[in-house]
């Protein structure tokens, strides 16, 4: 994980700025904005996932590599990464729905689960996290993870085979 000043990217050349330094067995997925004070949710394979605060991360410049996020046993990727605000949030008077931040994690057979997000414990940077769900041969890994709010009320999730199929997140 990395943690760039976004002025070190005000002027692009058309050929374009580098913006990290990988291994040849890497490739950058997610890039997000913050606010200087979020909390950062990582979610592998495997069924780990991480919170931790951004202030774990200091600055950098454009061509460095950055920082562990969270420990990798063998044969594990990151599925998701996702921004969290460090509270939770307040009730507003004008909409009718209680505010909430909950991460959204399907697995590789279709198996869904939402859980609060500050439900998971912070812990710093670079450990193993905690258990996301229970994985078994029913469920499979996780395919994908989300932090999802109130403003989100519809998921719609495509299988390989191009299936699609469109749910209220409520359900």
């Amino acid at each position: 994980i990395k943690k760039t000043s976004i002025d070190k990217f005000k002027n692009i050349r058309q050929t374009g700025l580098a913006a990290i330094k990988l291994d040849s067995q890497d490739q950058l997925t997610w890039a997000k904005l913050t606010d200087g004070e979020s909390q950062i949710f990582l979610v592998t394979k495997n069924g780990k996932c991480i919170r931790f605060n951004e202030s774990d991360t200091r600055p950098m410049g454009r061509h460095t590599r950055g920082v562990r996020g969270i420990l990798l046993k063998d044969n594990d990727h990151l599925v998701g990464m996702d921004i969290v605000p460090q509270a939770v949030p307040k009730n507003d008077k004008n909409t009718k729905e209680k505010p909430f931040r909950h991460l959204l994690v399907v697995t590789e057979n279709g198996v869904g689960k939402r859980t609060d997000v500050y439900l998971y414990p912070i812990q710093k940077r670079g450990g193993i996290g905690v258990k996301v769900a229970n994985l078994t041969s029913k469920t499979g890994n996780i395919a994908a993870a989300q932090v999802v709010s109130e403003i989100n009320d519809q998921v719609i999730l495509v299988s390989k085979k191009a299936i699609t199929i469109k749910l209220p997140l409520k359900n």
